[in-house]
């Protein structure tokens, strides 16, 4: 069954035929479907245009959709769309997406998919920064090896090592920061 998406001006630029992965069973078993509330998420979030020369309408749209899709707890589902995204930061913006609901391994997974070296960076950055919030250290010492730039990944351990301090995790900060000791100050010198 497809999504009826009315034809006015408020969504001329939605692409119906990517609306049809937006409709579900009201409830498992039964054939009555209903237009997922991600299409009206979708609708507002279509005119969202990012400057990179990679962005485009179609980029646009899927990007729309597959964030709507994770406000809606449709993980799988955004991480299959996302790997339509071409643009970097669209990619970027599903990982934040993903991080903001808690689900750091496929944030994890579409950051890796990203190409741009400064949209990669910011994306493992703020992931390896929330999981620190989260207490998970020792994760985001893991994604933080993860930077293709010696400098960025020296400054996220960096970053890191500052948050096992305010944590009262001293002992593993030291451990951290004798372990990079050269490599940081060569960075900050």
């Amino acid at each position: 069954m497809y999504c009826n998406l009315p034809s006015t001006r408020e969504t001329a630029n939605f692409n119906p035929c990517l609306a049809r992965c937006l409709q579900f069973p009201r409830t498992p078993g039964t054939s009555s479907g209903s237009t997922f509330p991600a299409v009206l998420i979708a609708r507002s979030s279509i005119t969202t245009n990012h400057p990179s020369p990679q962005n485009s309408s179609g980029d646009a749209a899927v990007r729309a959709i597959a964030l709507a899709l994770v406000r809606v707890g449709q993980y799988d589902r955004a991480v299959q769309l996302s790997q339509n995204i071409t643009d970097p930061y669209g990619l970027y913006e599903i990982v934040v997406a993903f991080t903001d609901a808690g689900e750091f391994e496929r944030a994890l997974d579409v950051a890796q998919t990203i190409a741009d070296e400064n949209a990669n960076a910011r994306a493992l950055g703020d992931l390896a920064l929330a999981l620190t919030e989260v207490g998970e250290f020792e994760r985001a010492l893991q994604i933080a090896q993860l930077f293709a730039n010696e400098q960025q990944r020296l400054v996220m351990v960096r970053q890191i090592t500052v948050a096992l301090v305010k944590a009262g995790k001293v002992e593993r900060a030291l451990q951290v920061a004798q372990t990079f000791n050269d490599k940081i100050s060569t960075v900050y010198t």
